[in-house]
């Protein structure tokens, strides 16, 4: 999966735990704000390359071993969902049949690869920034991002193509429900 791109950037000045100075927040859709110097676009936290789980990769694909996880700031989205997150609301056969899906799920890591089962994608294909982009109060040095954490599930799926010579394997998408998106 590997990090997904930017959706929004905003200007900024930081304070001095953010290394005093003009910079730039690009908000990820995968909830990671990662802060730029202005004058050079270099981060100005480390960003380390953190092993990721590679187990129950697809036939004939590979997981990348490691993605760029920026050190600071903290992400703005949560990366994991629990079952402790369920709606509380929710009447006890629906309940009933959101843990039967939810323990069918790959999932526990934001990079989690897609997988047949259905993986749990957190925070979701519309999560993290939103198109909107962040706005910064200069007073209070706080920067406000619109942020989403729908879940989503992947499930690859094998399908049959008229006259094709192989099957294929293609991502099927679903907001939590049964619906092929």
């Amino acid at each position: 999966m590997g990090p997904r791109p930017a959706r929004s950037t905003g200007i900024g000045n930081g304070d001095t735990q953010w290394k005093k100075g003009r910079c730039r927040s690009a908000n990820e859709q995968s909830g990671f704000r990662i802060l730029l110097a202005r004058e050079t676009g270099k981060p100005l936290f480390p960003i380390e390359e953190r092993p990721v789980p590679d187990t129950g990769v697809l036939p004939g694909e590979e997981a990348w071993p490691t993605q760029p996880w920026p050190v600071k700031p903290a992400p703005f989205t949560r990366h994991q969902m629990t079952e402790a997150d369920f709606n509380p609301f929710l009447s006890d056969s629906s309940l009933q049949d959101v843990r039967t899906r939810w323990q069918s799920l790959r999932k526990g890591h934001i990079f989690m690869p897609p997988s047949r089962e259905g993986t749990l994608i957190f925070p979701g294909f519309d999560g993290g920034a939103e198109w909107g982009g962040p706005a910064f109060d200069p007073e209070t040095g706080i920067l406000y991002v619109n942020a989403n954490e729908m879940p989503w599930v992947l499930t690859m799926v094998v399908k049959d193509h008229a006259g094709a010579k192989r099957k294929q394997t293609w991502p099927r998408a679903n907001a939590c429900t049964n619906r092929t998106a």
